[in-house]
């Protein structure tokens, strides 16, 4: 297939919340969620998390336990 590609999950979600500040700083403007299978209780508490962390009110805990930074330390995104 010329204009196919696969995408591999990690087994847990990829998160860059701790990097969201920094990412600002460095120029990005928009940034995009993309869920599987999180289920609305869990994608809810997720939109708020985000959403008071661009607004920089109280932080509330992130709403998971389990995630990787993928290789962004490495420079990938």
């Amino acid at each position: 297939c010329v204009h196919c590609y696969n995408e591999i999950y990690n087994a847990v979600p990829t998160s860059l919340h701790k990097e969201l500040h920094e990412l600002i700083q460095q120029g990005f403007s928009s940034f995009r969620l993309d869920f599987t299978d999180e289920g609305e209780p869990l994608i809810l508490d997720l939109l708020t998390y985000f959403h008071r962390s661009l607004l920089k009110e109280d932080q509330m805990k992130f709403p998971l336990t389990e995630y990787t930074t993928g290789h962004f330390k490495e420079g990938v995104l």
